[in-house]
């Protein structure tokens, strides 16, 4: 797969629209600082609540699941995206590859809460201020790419073993994409060193997700995948950010489409977030798979 580093385009004139739209928010991003706890936090991302949007029901029934009752459950691609110093840490989860356990049951329209103890978790984090980066603390983004799947055989196959051999791929493709980028400090300058690394960061992830997805097709129900990225940062900048959200999201899909032999041509339906603010996500394609949209929140 062949990605053209985002530093190549020329996104001076999209940074510039973006910064008109956003330059009265930071006035309130104020140069100050958010102290973290000896160790950092221990951040938890978790699904909350899986929701049923459209049933297409469970067939044909098995053995191993007799009903027409649909068994959602998630897995996690987990990344850890340093920028000072530049590194890269991936993880797979899933509760149900833990002692072949899911989520539950659902029927047409109905709700059902995650699974206590499903979903990711990181340590150490310092979520700075503009401050806190200029005093040397790490910027980091947050990410994981969701898959939700159904269950139809007793035990899922293969998919964690797939997922980590797609972790190796990022590990080693992202480091050269996001060298030679300083950390700035002030809140438009954060945000301009985003909007030129995610499309490289997003489109690695994707291109490497998309190599495997038939692989992914097999003995459960492929409904669909979601990246998401989560700014590690808190204070007045993490204020800034979160309200900068849709502006960022324009600029990175801009980006994407943008880039030659890009594995979003279309762009992305991506999801940018701040840490220890919750987001939604929507998985499957009517009619071809039921629709589900999962909440996510932070512990």
């Amino acid at each position: 797969m062949h990605l053209t580093h985002p530093s190549r385009i020329n996104t001076r004139r999209l940074r510039g629209t973006a910064a008109v739209v956003i330059a009265t928010m930071g006035l309130f991003a104020a140069s100050c600082t958010n102290p973290a706890p000896p160790g950092g936090f221990t951040l938890n991302l978790r699904a909350t609540k899986v929701t049923n949007v459209r049933f297409n029901g469970d067939w044909p029934t098995t053995f191993w699941d007799s009903d027409a009752e649909e068994e959602p459950y998630l897995v996690h691609l987990g990344l850890r995206v340093g920028l000072n110093p530049i590194s890269v840490k991936t993880s797979v989860t899933s509760t149900y590859l833990n002692g072949g356990q899911y989520i539950g049951k659902i029927g047409a329209g109905e709700s059902i809460p995650g699974l206590p103890g499903d979903g990711l978790t990181w340590t150490g984090v310092q979520l700075p201020d503009t401050v806190d980066l200029a005093q040397g603390k790490p910027l980091e983004i947050l990410g994981t790419v969701e898959f939700l799947f159904d269950r139809d055989q007793l035990v899922p196959l293969g998919i964690a073993q797939i997922l980590q051999g797609v972790s190796q791929v990022i590990n080693a493709a992202l480091p050269p994409i996001l060298e030679n980028q300083g950390i700035p400090s002030t809140p438009q300058g954060i945000f301009d060193l985003l909007g030129a690394v995610l499309p490289g960061v997003f489109a690695t992830v994707v291109g490497a997700v998309q190599a495997v997805v038939g692989s992914l097709v097999g003995s459960d129900t492929f409904i669909g995948f979601q990246p998401v990225m989560f700014i590690a940062v808190g204070g007045g900048l993490g204020d800034f950010l979160n309200g900068s959200l849709p502006s960022l999201m324009n600029l990175v899909n801009t980006v994407l489409k943008a880039m030659p032999d890009s594995p979003l041509p279309n762009g992305l339906p991506l999801s940018l977030g701040v840490a220890r603010h919750g987001i939604d996500i929507t998985y499957g394609t009517a009619p071809a798979t039921s629709v589900y949209k999962v909440r996510y929140g932070w512990t």
